[in-house]
C-alpha cells in the first residue's frame, strides 16, 4: 500500500507563507456592505474596452481614500504607537499567475491610483497578467526565491522603515476577489490597513463588499462609512467615466 510523501514548498508558496505568518499580528475586522451596481454593469458591458470589476473597485476606492483619510494611513509601533497618513493611493491587486504546473499569488502594484483613468487602469492590470513572471513581478520574483531570514528582514524594513517606504513598496490598501469564479473571498489575511473583496453580482445587480480593516487605524464606524464612500464612487465617478467610454464606442 502507498504512503504519503513529503513536498517542499515552492518560491511559489513562500511570500504567500510571509504574509499569513505577519498578519497574525494585525488585528482585523471585516464590515460588509451590499451596494447595487447594475448602471455600472450595463454600462460596462456597453464600452468601448473592456473594464475589469477589479479595475472598477480599485478605482473607486482610491476616488473613496480621497475624502476618507483613513484609507491612507498605516500604524506604526516603534519607535512610539503613531500612524502614518499616505499622500495618496497605492494599490497592491491580488492576481492569479500560472507558473509552471503550480499557482501563483502575486501582486500588481499601482501607483496614484485616483489619477488613473479606468483605461490606463486596465492596460496595466492586463499587461501584468500577460507578461512572464520574471518580469511583470519582478521584485517579487527575486525575493520568493532568497531564504527565509533574508526575506523576514526585508518584510521588516517595508513595514517599519518608513510610512512612505512602506505605501511605495506594499501600497495603501489591497483589493482581493474571486468574484469571476463565482466565488466569495469574504477574509483573507493582509499586512496592510484595508483590503477590499467583493462578491460575484447577483441578477438585480446587487453586489457583496467586503472590507477588511486594521482596528488599530478603523473602528466599525468609519468603516461603514468608507464603504458608503465607494459605494458613491462606484456609482457617481466612475459610473460617469464608464459612460464616457460607451459614447466613443457609440461614436465610433
Amino acid at each position: 500500500m502507498k504512503k504519503g510523501q513529503w513536498l517542499p514548498l515552492t518560491k511559489n508558496r513562500r511570500l504567500v507563507l510571509d504574509v499569513c505568518s505577519l498578519s497574525k499580528h494585525v488585528p482585523l475586522f471585516p464590515a460588509e456592505m451590499t451596494v447595487n451596481v447594475g448602471a455600472v454593469s450595463q454600462a460596462r458591458t456597453q464600452a468601448a474596452i473592456r473594464v475589469s470589476w477589479a479595475a472598477i473597485f480599485t478605482k473607486a476606492f482610491a476616488i473613496a481614500a480621497v475624502d476618507q483619510p483613513q484609507l491612507r494611513q498605516a500604524y506604526f509601533g516603534w519607535p512610539w504607537p503613531h500612524l502614518y497618513e499616505h499622500l495618496f493611493s497605492n494599490a497592491s491587486i491580488a492576481m492569479h499567475r500560472t507558473d509552471g504546473d503550480e499557482d501563483r499569488l502575486c501582486w500588481a502594484r499601482l501607483t496614484r491610483v485616483e489619477e488613473l483613468s479606468l483605461s490606463a487602469i486596465q492596460e496595466r492590470l492586463d499587461s501584468l497578467k500577460t507578461l512572464p513572471i520574471e518580469e511583470a513581478f519582478a521584485k517579487q520574483h527575486r525575493m520568493s526565491r532568497l531564504p527565509f531570514p533574508v526575506r523576514r528582514l526585508m518584510w521588516m524594513l517595508a513595514l517599519r522603515m518608513s510610512g512612505r517606504t512602506r505605501a511605495k513598496s506594499l501600497g495603501t490598501f489591497s483589493v482581493s476577489s474571486l468574484a469571476g469564479m463565482k466565488t466569495y473571498n469574504r477574509f483573507h489575511p493582509t499586512i496592510l490597513t484595508t483590503s477590499l473583496s467583493y462578491g460575484p453580482i447577483d441578477e438585480a445587480g446587487d453586489c457583496l463588499l467586503t472590507l477588511i480593516c486594521d482596528h488599530r487605524v478603523l473602528d466599525g464606524f468609519r468603516a461603514a462609512k468608507c464603504l458608503e464612500a465607494i459605494d458613491t464612487a462606484v456609482n457617481g465617478e466612475v459610473l460617469s467615466e464608464l459612460r464616457a467610454l460607451e459614447s466613443m464606442q457609440n461614436a465610433a
